[in-house]
């Protein structure tokens, strides 16, 4: 207050006062202080003091402070803020930020993945891999199974065809002269039995047993040989010659 005053006036917003003098002296940029106050204060880290003699205040969403603390400005593509936050965070596994001022994350859609922060798009998920777990590297397809380029999860074999091997695209037919009954691998037919190959129901599970009069005596047989006259094949797995007396 001045001399001869009858009352002290609020320093003013904005300014500091000293209190043995009228004088007073502008808060300086990234400074703030409210209507009574004697000092200007720093602006409170994770927010803006855009005009001195207002209280901080927060970014919206999707921003944060400028290093003057004195606007807000957008948070860059791989990085997000939600309404308050007083920084960008990276975008975190599993998501990605395509544009600048992202307010929330946005998930990876099925068949694609992101195994790191601070992305701007999702990758595909590579043919014979899974990514089910969207925020991890994707895993190989196991024997027996495969996957196209974006599919979120590997799918077994059908029924006749079958794959050796990890991180396969596709599975094969059955050979002839095997089964496939498990899906990881062609096992070839004992003797006795047969299979003429291809992705038919009957290489599925087992390999079809030779009709009578007929033989098959080298395992991995795709067809069975008849009976020769003077021989009987009952076991089907030889041709045995007739005993003496016998035809």
């Amino acid at each position: 207050s001045s001399a001869g005053s009858v009352s002290c006036t609020p320093c003013p917003a904005g300014y500091s006062c000293n209190d043995s003098s009228v004088l007073t002296a502008a808060c300086a940029s990234g400074t703030y202080s409210l209507s009574g106050e004697m000092t200007c204060s720093a602006c409170p880290t994770g927010k803006i003091c855009a005009d001195p003699a207002q209280a901080p205040q927060d970014c919206n969403g999707g921003q944060m402070p400028n290093m003057a603390q004195t606007s807000c400005e957008s948070c860059p593509a791989g990085q997000y803020s939600y309404n308050t936050s007083m920084e960008c965070q990276l975008c975190p596994e599993g998501h990605y930020c395509p544009t600048n001022g992202t307010v929330e994350p946005k998930a990876c859609p099925d068949g694609h993945y992101a195994n790191s922060t601070g992305n701007i798009l999702c990758s595909e998920c590579p043919a014979g891999h899974s990514c089910a777990d969207p925020s991890a590297t994707p895993e190989q397809c196991l024997a027996g199974t495969y996957s196209s380029p974006g599919a979120a999860a590997c799918v077994i074999c059908s029924d006749g065809t079958y794959t050796d091997s990890s991180a396969s695209t596709s599975c094969d037919p059955c050979p002839a002269g095997h089964y496939c009954s498990d899906r990881s691998q062609a096992q070839k037919c004992p003797t006795g039995t047969y299979s003429i190959g291809g992705t038919g129901n009957c290489n599925a599970t087992s390999c079809i047993a030779c009709p009578d009069g007929e033989y098959a005596d080298i395992a991995g047989s795709s067809l069975c040989t008849e009976c020769p006259a003077g021989y009987e094949c009952s076991n089907k797995t030889q041709a045995v010659p007739c005993a003496m007396g016998k035809y």
